[in-house]
């Protein structure tokens, strides 16, 4: 988009104006009297337009004026592409933008801001459905504009009940996994166990019940025909169920 601006000085017989102007701005017209019509195209952020005017008689007076424009895009959004379909107090925020006095925050349904907006960091609350794509735009604003948005795409995704990763009882490895995942824990007795594989979508592309015996168990997962991306593998005993992510990356 391109904004066309006019500028002048007192018109004084026999004097001749010479205007520059920054970058991101063009003279259109008006070149060596005392007023200019400027372009100003998407580039332009701040700076100084200049005028001198001389004459016959003496030496140069110069003037300027200091311009600003409208923010730059932010260039970046940070925070989880797939967050918890239910999750809560999620933090995003976007790069500074030059010129920017606050940012204006754009959430889709199924999402709601907690704090943060007119700042360039926000927290949300997610209450969607799980594998709904969602749009999180922002855009920089400041008195003579607002720049255009920069979008975020997230995926809402089933998180079941993680395990503490400080745990030393439950390990998945190498991760992430390519063709084969190894799976590792410790039972205090001898028991049945249920091993699921949960997808982003919430749903069950594996399951295997197990005889575990006291002490340290290992299993072997072929992940080989897994698409790429974000699961949850899943240990149910006594009525009690926790999980660790893994990603397949092949």
């Amino acid at each position: 988009m391109w904004t066309y601006k006019n500028y002048s000085v007192v018109n004084i017989s026999g004097i001749n104006y010479s205007w520059t102007v920054p970058i991101g701005a063009t003279i259109n017209s008006g070149q060596g009297s005392n007023s200019v019509s400027v372009t100003f195209n998407n580039s332009f952020i701040s700076g100084d337009i200049f005028v001198s005017a001389t004459s016959l008689c003496g030496g140069a007076v110069n003037s300027f004026k200091t311009l600003k424009g409208k923010p730059t895009s932010p260039s970046t959004i940070t925070g989880p592409a797939n967050p918890c379909f239910n999750g809560q107090n999620i933090l995003y925020s976007c790069s500074a933008s030059t010129g920017a006095s606050s940012y204006t925050w754009t959430i889709p349904a199924g999402a709601s801001i907690v704090s943060g907006q007119g700042t360039n960091s926000i927290l949300l609350n997610f209450n969607g459905t799980i594998g709904n794509v969602l749009a999180l735009k922002v855009k920089a604003v400041n008195s003579c504009g607002t720049s255009a948005n920069r979008t975020l795409n997230v995926t809402l995704i089933n998180c079941p009940r993680l395990l503490n990763e400080e745990s030393n009882h439950f390990f998945l490895y190498p991760n992430p996994t390519r063709d084969e995942l190894n799976v590792s824990w410790t039972s205090l007795k001898d028991e049945k166990i249920q091993l699921s594989c949960i997808d982003i979508l919430g749903q069950t592309i594996f399951q295997k019940e197990i005889e575990a015996k006291e002490g340290k168990n290992e299993f072997k997962l072929n992940t080989s025909l897994f698409s790429d991306g974000v699961y949850f593998l899943q240990i149910s005993e006594d009525g009690k169920s926790q999980s660790r992510k893994f990603v397949v990356n092949h």
